[in-house]
């Protein structure tokens, strides 16, 4: 077999892995590793590797699935997906029964089945051209947890005035609601009839101990708990794209997802998670998407074969391995993606130290985006390297995305916070939100600020150049009695529950109309970056001008050619002649000379800055 040399130099550097700074260095070394087989089968590393170690470790089932992140029971079945190309039927349920397992659920070119997990490497044989399988729970991470809202969104004095949501459905998509009832007879979830519960997983809708989807409902009805919610359980790309079909169907105004995937597609608008989202948009609902916390946990670039020369990647020169701590239990997942138009192929690659062999490879052969799934084999912390090898084609773009199965955020070696964010938030649908995070305590910070969006919050553009996040909103804010909520996974219910509320006071508001008012405020009190959009805080922190009842908002920069209602009027006339007496004139900034006769009695502010009338 062909010999490929590994040229390193690790400088010195320094991480944080379980709250304390640890040095790594190494001295100048030359490796090498065997080309091991490229597997020819459509199967992904992860489950491929769990597949060879189950038939040759003798290891419980139960071990490996929790060590590699992969759903399985007790009768030896595991559930795993398989994906046809998009102009593919699922998988046929026939297939699946000739070796024992049962169809789950289908969509699109998706479906998500039972098989015995030691039929598992003879599935992949007997797969038809173009099915791929694969275990998409692996690519997905949630974007916050609890440690131990509506007071920093301006959302309680819409509460306070009676606009709570009321007559707003809102849908949570997530993987788990592990003590949802408890928290609803202790009034921290909502539990307005008619509440209504889905679970796609088929193991429960409260199974397990995840809480993370728990913590999202409170949030959002923190901000608004008059409106009705519909919650939804899902543990894989084929159970999200079901939910998110029958939220298109059932015509949900307002869903609020706090969680993403990444390696499903380079472009905007590619990928199973984006296409799922899409028909949310396309029915005409809003879609608040939390943009991810991969900010120190991720790097992008052209691949570069610096001064070694060879085949893999320089992270700096010289420096083929990008360190990363791995603490104790923690499985680590890791992607690689790329701009395949050009037919590059590349390979990902896990080192160990000090010894600098590999302990994980994936070599989908350029069928699929490569990732691993690696268990710290050791007590305590554990220093591994990656590494991406080009086997064919041009130098193109990549990126890595690190995530790890419990604990605290990653910190790679090198870092590159841009286009950090995941998909679904790379929907570029005008119906969509993508909402970045700023601790609570630094949200009443004065525009213009500097520095304060957390450090894990992912930043924009996206891979095509979308401007993303839009905006931000408070994250740390309160659950349960006194526990707080940590992460973008909770900035983006903050900012669902607000715009709930926002729409219960004018319900005549288009989706467009909404998020125009919502971005614009956020624009005008707390842009904390340079003016106008940046890529860390979008157009600002998410903040609601005080409730008065029946207000009608007026915008001059708004395109609202026959001034209708459900978007910012642009004159003055056209808001006066729509406003109930005893109402208010909300003006967001701008100037209006024309000559304007008011004869109603009518409150009228302006949101900073000052709006000029007349002359």
């Amino acid at each position: 077999m062909k010999s490929s040399g590994l040229l390193s130099l690790v400088a010195l550097f320094v991480l944080v892995a379980s709250s304390e700074a640890q040095e790594i260095s190494s001295e100048l070394r030359v490796l090498t590793r065997e080309r091991a087989p490229r597997t020819e089968l459509p199967i992904d590393s992860p489950l491929f590797q769990f597949a060879t170690e189950l038939e040759n470790s003798g290891a419980a089932l139960s071990e490996l699935s929790e060590r590699y992140r992969v759903h399985s029971r007790s009768d030896g079945r595991i559930k795993i997906e398989a994906v046809g190309r998009l102009t593919d039927p699922a998988l046929s349920n026939g297939i699946v029964e000739a070796l024992g397992g049962s169809m789950h659920l289908t969509w699109k070119n998706r479906a998500s089945f039972w098989i015995p997990a030691d039929r598992l490497m003879e599935l992949a044989r007997r797969l038809p051209e173009g099915y791929f399988l694969e275990d998409s729970s692996s690519r997905l991470n949630l974007h916050g947890s609890e440690h131990s809202g509506e007071l920093h969104t301006g959302a309680d004095t819409y509460i306070a005035g009676g606009d709570s949501g009321q007559g707003i459905s809102v849908a949570v998509i997530d993987i788990g609601y592990a003590g949802l009832t408890s928290a609803q007879l202790n009034g921290w979830a909502p539990f307005i009839p008619p509440f209504q519960k889905i679970d796609y997983t088929g193991d429960g809708f409260e199974a397990g101990k995840e809480e993370h989807g728990n913590f999202c409902l409170q949030t959002v009805a923190n901000n608004a708990p008059g409106a009705q919610y519909w919650a939804f359980r899902i543990s894989n790309l084929t159970e999200f794209g079901a939910a998110c079909s029958d939220v298109a169907s059932l015509g949900i105004d307002i869903t609020s997802i706090s969680l993403g995937y990444s390696a499903t597609g380079w472009e905007d608008d590619t990928g199973s998670a984006c296409a799922a989202v899409q028909e949310i948009c396309d029915a005409g609902g809003l879609v608040v998407n939390s943009a991810g916390n991969y900010a120190t946990a991720h790097w992008q670039g052209v691949f570069d074969e610096g001064v070694t020369k060879g085949s893999f990647h320089d992270w700096s020169p010289g420096d083929e391995l990008l360190g990363i701590f791995i603490n104790e239990g923690e499985t680590l997942s890791v992607t690689l993606a790329w701009d395949t138009s050009g037919g590059t192929d590349y390979d990902l690659l896990l080192w160990d130290n000090p010894a600098l062999d590999t302990v994980a490879i994936s070599t989908n052969g350029g069928t699929a985006f490569e990732s691993i799934n690696y268990p710290n084999p050791v007590d305590g912390v554990a220093l591994r390297f990656l590494s991406v090898e080009k086997i064919s084609g041009p130098d193109v773009e990549f990126e890595i995305i690190c995530r790890p199965s419990v604990g605290e955020k990653i910190t790679l070696e090198y870092t590159v916070p841009g286009s950090s964010t995941v998909s679904p938030t790379n929907t570029t649908d005008p119906n969509m939100i993508s909402v970045g995070a700023v601790q609570w305590d630094d949200y009443s910070s004065a525009p213009g600020t500097p520095g304060i969006a957390t450090y894990y919050s992912s930043r924009g553009p996206t891979n095509s150049g979308y401007s993303v996040p839009h905006l931000v909103g408070p994250t740390g804010t309160e659950i349960n009695d006194g526990g707080t909520f940590i992460g973008t996974s909770c900035s983006a219910p903050n900012v669902a529950g607000t715009a709930a509320a926002l729409w219960s006071s004018a319900p005549y508001l288009s989706v467009t109309g909404l998020k125009r008012l919502l971005l614009r405020q956020a624009e005008l009190t707390k842009d904390w970056g340079p003016a106008g959009f940046d890529p860390e805080f979008g157009w600002g922190g998410l903040w609601l001008h005080p409730w008065h009842e029946d207000t009608v908002w007026i915008d001059r920069d708004t395109f609202n050619l026959f001034q209708l209602p459900a978007l910012p009027f642009s004159r003055v006339a056209s808001a006066h002649n729509f406003a109930t007496a005893g109402g208010r004139l909300l003006f967001l900034g701008g100037n209006y000379p024309e000559p304007v006769f008011l004869n109603k009695q009518l409150k009228i502010e302006t949101v900073v800055p000052v709006a000029t009338l007349g002359d």
